[in-house]
């Protein structure tokens, strides 16, 4: 909550706590590809997006002010759902 992040590098067995997600960004979903790579998605339509294991964070465009609240890969495809339907990335 209010970004929050946990990290885990041993398949959930312990976690401690990383780094936050910046500006009081309130997140509705992650999902991370890999270690390093992954996306986050909240109110107003932002997304944000970590190359580094969530050590820093870069705001991406949705394209939308509706509130966000999932993510799913289809093959290479990234698909954002939230208020109003879905959107392919």
């Amino acid at each position: 909550e209010f970004g929050m992040v946990v990290v885990s590098n041993d398949g959930g067995e312990t976690w401690e706590i990383g780094t936050s997600i910046p500006n009081d960004f309130y997140p509705e979903s992650t999902l991370f590809l890999d270690h390093d790579n992954g996306y986050a998605v909240g109110l107003n339509g932002k997304i944000l997006k970590t190359i580094d294991a969530g050590a820093s964070w870069t705001y991406e465009d949705s394209g939308t002010d509706a509130p966000l609240y999932g993510l799913t890969m289809h093959g290479e495809d990234l698909y954002v759902v939230g208020e109003g339907g879905r959107k392919q990335f």
